[in-house]
């Protein structure tokens, strides 16, 4: 266990790098969060195909002819939902759309409102796990430390809403597909 719990996480590569940013001091909240948004990117790039992309949105915008009312949009949603082969962040932001239409929202919006909060929940549920690995395999302190510092970078985390408008096409929003690596003698932790 001397390169850490960070190797063993079941969770992807880049998790693990958020992983161990957030148990190592020489690491600040704000360096954890520089890795979260490269972590979620990887998570879209996985889960979230094109294909069902343009499905979701073709039935909030009205595109499909069936989906003309609210309901007809649930149920639409719903049948997308119950495919065995959508993976789990796809139905999240699904349901997610789903909650943000039966809040009244309308149009592109709901999507992008739909994948923001199906993100913040996939990084609050890799938080969840980190902290619980930690706790298994190294302490309780060590896991009350990670949790704290996940908490603070998801807390002052503004990649949601960019990662949501570059999926649904945006081209005016700029994400950070690679974990930046600070290498220069001035680009130290902070004394």
């Amino acid at each position: 266990m001397s390169d850490g719990p960070h190797r063993s996480l079941p969770l992807r590569p880049k998790w693990r790098e958020v992983a161990k940013r957030a148990s190592k001091d020489a690491f600040d909240f704000v360096s954890v969060r520089e890795a979260l948004e490269p972590a979620l990117l990887g998570d879209c790039r996985a889960e979230l195909p094109s294909r069902l992309i343009g499905q979701i949105s073709s039935i909030v915008e009205g595109g499909d002819l069936l989906s003309q009312t609210a309901d007809d949009q649930q149920a639409s949603l719903l049948n997308i939902r119950d495919d065995l082969s959508v993976n789990p962040l796809g139905a999240s932001v699904i349901e997610c759309v789903m909650m943000s239409l039966s809040q009244g929202n309308e149009g592109k919006d709901v999507l992008e409102d739909g994948i923001k909060t199906a993100l913040f929940e996939r990084a609050m549920s890799n938080a969840r796990t980190i902290e619980e690995h930690y706790k298994e395999k190294a302490s309780a302190f060590q896991g009350s430390k990670v949790r704290q510092q996940l908490g603070e970078a998801i807390d002052g985390a503004d990649c949601f809403g960019r990662i949501a408008a570059s999926i649904i096409g945006n081209a005016a929003a700029q994400v950070t597909p690679k974990i930046p690596v600070h290498d220069g003698v001035e680009e130290g932790p902070p004394l």
